[in-house]
């Protein structure tokens, strides 16, 4: 039995947001750190979204709809771009959680090495599922 694909990304994005929320200890400390509910929202709504677009940019090359790998292509293409312009990192992330305003969270180079490559790779394996 395979699992449907929605649910896998429903479930994949879910565990990243609650891992990061209440188990990662410079978001924890960043969501605490902010005295009005307002700015506490604000910041949820930040790693909610980043969270999407990753888990989308992380898993999408496994979609099998057509419109939905070409929508993943031209967004992958978009944030490798991005990338260039924000040495390495997501636009959201230099904006919203690494920002002064919001937390100054210390970046992972590691992380980054890894997201670029299996970035590459996943917009890769889209193109040939298109194409073949």
């Amino acid at each position: 039995m395979f699992i449907n694909t929605n649910i896998l990304f429903i479930g994949i994005f879910l565990f990243e947001f609650i891992v990061d929320i209440f188990f990662t200890e410079e978001t924890i400390k960043c969501i605490r750190s902010k005295k009005s509910l307002d700015d506490k929202i604000e910041l949820l709504g930040i790693i909610w979204f980043h969270h999407i677009i990753s888990v989308f940019i992380i898993f999408g090359w496994m979609l099998t709809n057509i419109k939905l790998l070409i929508l993943y292509i031209f967004m992958t293409i978009g944030i490798i771009i991005s990338w260039s312009f924000n040495d390495g990192l997501c636009y959201l992330t230099v904006m919203g959680i690494l920002n002064k305003k919001m937390c100054n969270i210390p970046i992972n180079k590691n992380t980054k090495k890894y997201f670029i490559g299996y970035t590459i790779l996943g917009l890769l394996v889209a193109l040939y599922k298109i194409i073949y």
